[in-house]
Parts: C-alpha cells; structure tokens; sequence
C-alpha cells in the first residue's frame, strides 16, 4: 500500500486516540458520493448541465445536417466547375464553424460543472460541519460504497481499494441519510 496512505491512516488514528484521551470520541462516516447523487440540489444542477449539453448537441447537429446537404449536391457538378468549388468552400466554414462551436460549448460545461462541483462540495460539507457540531462529532470520515460489482477494468478497481479511507463501520455512525435529509431542506427553503 502507498506509505502516504498508510501515514495518513496513521495520522487518523493518532488523532482518534488522542481525542479519545481528552473524552471526545465522537466519530462518524459520511459518504460524499451519495450525497452527490441522491440530493435535490445536484439532481436539479445535473438535469440542467444535460439540457445544456443537449442543446448544444443538436445546434452541432445541424451543422452535420447542413454538411450533408451540401455533400450530396457535389456529386451535381463537375469538380472544377465554380459550383463545386463553392460548395468545397462552404463545408469546409461549416466544419470550421462546428469546431470552434463545438470548442466553446465544451469548455462553457466544463466551466459550469467545474464551478457546481467546487459550490456542492461547499455546502455539502458545511452541513456536515453543521450536524457534526450539533451532535458532539469530533471527526468524520468519508466512506465510500463496498460494491465493487460495477467494475470491469483492474486499474479504477484497485484505484477504489485503495484509496477507501474506512473499511468498516456501524451503520450507527454513518450520518449520510441526515446530511442529505439536511441538505434537501435547504435547497428547498432557499430555491
């Protein structure tokens, strides 16, 4: 195992003893990932990030559909005709035009996720923070889920194993169902 990571862990439990010893044990798990997938405020960010792209994807679309147009026109005139040469012109600035559309809207979503991501994981662990505080936690830890069915590639599998921060807890000290209970009744009250 990579000696960070085991450092790391080290660090982690030299702290859970060192609370221990001054009488503030409180521990929890909290899994990050399902916060992400099963509250209100990403499915909402997420179903619009998709609309975008969507969208995007069809306007790319019509550019191939114009292409299209003007290829099976080619075929109409002779190769060195003007018509020809014309219609070489105008798919080559739809090709361009595509690209640089293309260029643009990916860079807008990847921008837009970019800056949900950074603003989810803000409020996320602010209201962990905040049921951490008012349940007496002293620490919480991220869990991740222990199915590893969905994996078919070797590299993300041992990626997953390896970087688990808690191989096991009691269900007692997994405080996601609260966090994305909170989470939800906040977005609510401030949509």
């Amino acid at each position: 195992m990579n000696s960070k990571v085991l450092a790391g862990l080290a660090g982690l439990i030299g702290l859970a003893f060192l609370a221990q010893a001054h009488g503030e044990a409180g521990y929890a798990v909290c899994n990050l990932s399902k916060l992400y997938q099963d509250c209100g405020i990403s499915k909402d960010k997420r179903a619009e990030l998709e609309a975008l792209r969507s969208k995007a994807e069809k306007e790319l679309q019509s550019y191939k559909d114009k292409i299209d147009e003007l290829l099976r026109k080619k075929p109409l005139y002779d190769t060195d005709s003007p018509e020809y040469k014309d219609i070489d012109r105008k798919i080559e600035d739809l090709k361009n035009e595509a690209g640089a559309k293309k260029k643009v809207e990916t860079d807008n979503l990847e921008r837009k996720f970019t800056e949900f991501l950074k603003m989810f994981h803000k409020i996320a662990t602010d209201s962990i923070e905040e049921h951490a505080k008012e349940n007496s936690i002293t620490f919480v830890f991220q869990i991740q889920d222990t199915e590893l069915g969905r994996f078919s590639k070797a590299e993300p599998l041992l990626q997953k194993i390896f970087t688990q921060q808690v191989l096991y807890n009691v269900q007692s000290v997994d405080i996601t169902e609260k966090v994305l209970k909170r989470l939800d009744k906040d977005y609510e009250n401030n949509k």
